[in-house]
């Protein structure tokens, strides 16, 4: 999450210079608590000390000493506002919840009185916090101002307190664990409003389970269809999961804005998926294989859309109830005020949104309206059994052509046979130029045309997809002799992260990539560690399993080697996802997160 911040100009930070200096001289003289207390702009951080855990406030009224980054009111308004953009909260919401607002607060609290020429010295290292596990980033600029975490600027620092100092800063900080809590208590009081406006309708259903039905909570709402499952009675409404949806984006190749943007498509989709009557799982198996009426084009009775399914018998592995032949029921007969719903895994479409999208359309039903389900009239009686008759003679039509096309088939086997006989002889003569090819193309290999690994890396960032963007930019900005191992005659192996690798480290410890390259001895250690003296290949790796290699980090820097579920994990926790990248020096394994030695990992405080 990015967050645009522009530095205070130096009138605006005399202004607040001066705001502090009018306060009461007392505050100057008391605690930490005592100070911001007495300071008018940090009056909604005492508001977040009143509602988090009663032990934050006595430790920053306890005999510290400690160091506080103080937000201002403006700090926390930008908070608010980043909160209702992203999360659909506020942070009167947050407030509520004691454990999120104490998290919140010991984030922005650092052991001992660090006043700014420390800090300056701390240029590019990350701060363990009073949240336990957590550090925050400290990169000082060129006119000398402190920015926490790349986003929060220091505007008045220094201020003393007799149990340490705060510094005051413009922009409330979090890492990934505040983000995800956040996250985690915005999705629960979305669901207390959801529940507290639909009740237990087929919507409340739904969104009651915000892991598996959200997509569906927002196509109800793109499409203005939510007072269909949310109102009336009875209906039976077949409920398809998150992953249902995520799986027809992807059919469709478009993304989940382009989808919720087609309003009246998606309005078809949903009414296609409603039945107006109760339909339990019990009476979907008695009827056997048969058609529901939906809601889809009801202005007209006999217009209207219908869903077919059919029993899947004990006989087969996944026993359940099919829909259109591609849908499964994975939960049946939840129980709402206005009906019941079933969950599907797939996402059903009336034949008018397939032939939007170039789809073959829905298998007919072979029983449309059956007497004991009582669902239609003699009129529709009638139009089930034309529709049967033109059936028939559909088929009796598809007879005649398939067996012209058996016909036709069996010459075109006749004269197949005779071009296979022609063709042997050229195909093995193509082998045998193929197997040429590939001894010359090996002997290339073993002159020394694959390059260095060096070489690899950076021709992998030119690729499309390119790859290797960020090991390339972390090599470059380490010591040089990282360069010259990866370009000397070796043999060396490299376990290589992906730019994914790169970029998830990046989020995990809050610091932008500037900051981290600028760190070149410490970047240097974690290239080090990745680079294991020999050429190892993937068979030579599983051979380890359970074992410990040295890196050229030193011998103390080893990495676990272990063989899970046919894979290789290093570490117990990184996951090689490419093996066997051959160079003239050597071989490249590719892996899908940054290794990192001890030393570094306790510096960062993970």
């Amino acid at each position: 999450m990015e967050v645009n911040l522009r530095k205070l100009s130096l009138l605006v930070v005399s202004v607040l210079l001066l705001v502090l200096a009018s306060a009461p001289a007392s505050a100057q003289d008391g605690t930490i608590l005592d100070t911001a207390v007495a300071t008018g702009d940090l009056s909604t951080l005492v508001a977040a000390v009143q509602a988090a855990d009663p032990l934050v406030a006595e430790t920053l009224n306890g005999p510290g000493p400690l160091t506080v980054f103080a937000p201002t009111n403006t700090a926390f308004s930008n908070l608010d506002n980043l909160l209702q953009e992203d999360f659909g909260i506020t942070l009167e919401d947050v407030l509520t919840n004691e454990e999120l607002v104490t998290n919140l607060l010991l984030y922005h609290v650092i052991q001992g009185a660090v006043f700014s020429p420390q800090v300056a010295e701390l240029n590019g290292a990350v701060v363990p916090t009073l949240y336990p596990g957590t550090g925050v980033g400290i990169t000082v600029n060129e006119d000398g101002s402190i920015t926490l975490n790349g986003v929060a600027d220091v505007v008045i620092p220094d201020v003393a307190a007799t149990n340490g100092v705060v510094h005051v800063i413009d922009q409330v900080i979090f890492n990934t664990p505040l983000v995800e809590e956040i996250e985690a208590f915005a999705g629960e009081v979305q669901q207390a409003a959801l529940a507290e406006q639909f009740g237990n309708s087929a919507a409340g259903v739904a969104a009651s389970d915000p892991e598996n039905f959200s997509t569906l909570l927002a196509v109800l709402e793109a499409s203005g269809t939510t007072s269909l499952v949310n109102e009336g009675t009875p209906i039976t409404v077949f409920a398809p999961t998150n992953a249902a949806f995520e799986n027809l984006f992807a059919a469709l190749g478009l993304t989940a804005e382009e989808v919720l943007a087609e309003t009246e498509l998606l309005a078809e989709v949903i009414r296609y998926h409603v039945v107006p009557e109760e339909v339990t799982s019990a009476q979907l198996i008695e009827q056997g294989e048969g058609a529901f009426r939906t809601f889809l084009n009801r202005a007209s009775r006999n217009s209207g859309e219908f869903v077919t399914f059919e029993v899947l018998f004990p006989s087969f592995p996944d026993n359940g109830i099919e829909l259109n032949g591609e849908a499964v029921i994975t939960a049946v007969d939840i129980e709402a005020d206005n009906g019941i719903v079933h969950v599907i895994d797939t996402v059903l479409l009336p034949d008018s949104v397939r032939e939007t999208f170039g789809l073959a359309p829905n298998p007919s039903p072979d029983m449309m309206m059956g007497d004991d389900m009582d669902m239609g009239d003699d009129m529709e009686a009638e139009e089930g059994e034309d529709m049967a008759t033109e059936e028939e003679a559909e088929t009796e039509e598809a007879e005649d052509m398939a067996t012209e096309e058996e016909a036709e088939t069996e010459e075109a086997e006749d004269m197949e046979a005779e071009e296979e006989a022609d063709d042997t002889a050229t195909e093995e003569e193509a082998e045998d130029m193929d197997a040429e090819e590939e001894g010359e193309d090996m002997d290339a290999e073993e002159t020394g045309d694959a390059g260095t690994i060096a070489d690899i890396v950076v021709a992998a960032t030119e690729g499309d997809p390119a790859e290797f963007t960020l090991l390339l930019q972390v090599v470059q900005a380490a010591d040089p002799s990282i360069l010259e191992a990866l370009s000397s005659e070796g043999p060396i192996t490299v376990f290589a992260p992906t730019d994914a690798a790169f970029e998830a480290l990046l989020e995990q410890i809050g610091l932008p990539v500037e900051d981290v390259l600028a760190q070149g001895e410490l970047l240097t250690q974690v290239l080090l560690y990745h680079v294991v003296p020999g050429a190892v290949t993937a068979e030579d790796v599983v051979a380890l399993d359970g074992e410990s290699v040295a890196t050229l980090g030193g011998e103390d820097q080893t990495i676990a080697i272990s063989v899970v579920d046919g894979g290789v994990v290093l570490n117990d926790s990184v996951n090689v996802v490419e093996t066997d990248i051959m160079a003239d020096n050597g071989v490249v394994h590719v892996i899908d997160s940054v290794l990192l030695p001890a030393a570094v990992m306790a510096l960062l405080g993970m």
